[in-house]
């Protein structure tokens, strides 16, 4: 399923009651959406926005300097997409899929949308802290102290960028809730969003 028919959405679920992914599959649906076309292009674009802004200055311009942009920013997401996405829910036997609310009130879809940035649905259909999702940003950041400018790293900066991307998660799960699936092909689900 993609958002206009390109971008990917496969992270989302719109079956209330789809059965729990094997860690088979978890790695599988990893490695789909992480190698999209789609992810190369939006990366290039990340990688562009930074070079525009002098992101990280010590990369330097031109080529090179977009290079380097370029190869982190994807390192990163993918670090993260592994972890967070494939080897710790496999490990804690957890669900990375986002799954579609679409009834009831506004406030409690709302509501719903918030919380789910930080809770998840265990491979047994039941709500637990997202352990995994959690740790693969840590797991990202840690990695990334490795590879980028002295400046940029510390454990200050990872557990800010790991609260940052639940905040990220958070909106992104609004955005899934009540916009983007009038927009997703395939988006097909048994509690239709209120209209």
């Amino acid at each position: 399923q993609r958002v206009f028919g390109v971008i990917p959405n496969f992270y989302m679920v719109y079956d209330w009651n789809a059965p729990a992914m094997s860690s088979k599959q978890k790695y599988h649906l990893f490695a789909r959406a992480s190698f999209d076309p789609v992810i190369f292009v939006g990366t290039g674009i990340v990688a562009g926005i930074q070079q525009a802004e002098n992101t990280f200055p010590t990369y330097g311009q031109g080529m090179q300097g977009y290079g380097k942009r370029y190869g982190t920013s994807f390192a990163t997401n993918e670090i993260a997409n592994l972890f967070g996405g494939a080897v710790y829910p496999a490990l804690f036997h957890q669900d990375p899929r986002y799954f579609y609310k679409g009834s009831g009130t506004v406030k409690s879809r709302l509501w719903y949308a918030i919380y789910e940035s930080v809770l998840c649905r265990s491979d047994n259909g039941k709500q637990q802290f997202n352990y995994s999702g959690f740790l693969g940003s840590l797991t990202a950041g840690a990695i990334a102290n490795s590879y980028y400018p002295a400046r940029d790293r510390g454990i200050s900066l990872t557990f800010f960028g790991t609260l940052e991307g639940i905040g990220y998660t958070a909106f992104g799960n609004i955005m899934e809730e009540f916009v983007v699936k009038r927009f997703t092909t395939h988006s097909k689900d048994k509690a239709p969003a209120l209209q």
